[in-house]
C-alpha cells in the first residue's frame, strides 16, 4: 500500500493507566495515526470528543468519573 492510500485516523484516548497509555500512543503513532487527546477519568472524554472530534475514541471499560 503506497502512503498515499494509507489511512490515517485521530485517535484519543481514554486510559487511566500511564503504561497502556504510553503504548498505545506509540502503536498508534508509529502506524501512521494522531493521537489528539488523552484523557484519565471519564468526565473529560465527552469534551474532549467535542473538541478534538476524532475519527476512533480508544477508551477502558472501568474507567472512573
Amino acid at each position: 500500500m503506497s502512503a498515499e492510500n494509507k489511512l490515517s485516523l485521530r485517535v484519543l484516548i481514554a486510559e487511566d493507566s500511564e503504561t497502556l497509555t504510553a503504548i498505545l500512543t506509540k502503536m498508534l503513532e508509529d502506524l501512521g495515526h494522531e493521537v489528539v487527546g488523552i484523557f484519565e477519568e471519564g468526565e473529560g472524554v465527552l469534551q474532549g470528543c467535542i473538541d478534538t472530534s476524532p475519527d476512533l475514541v480508544l477508551m477502558d471499560i472501568n474507567l472512573s468519573g
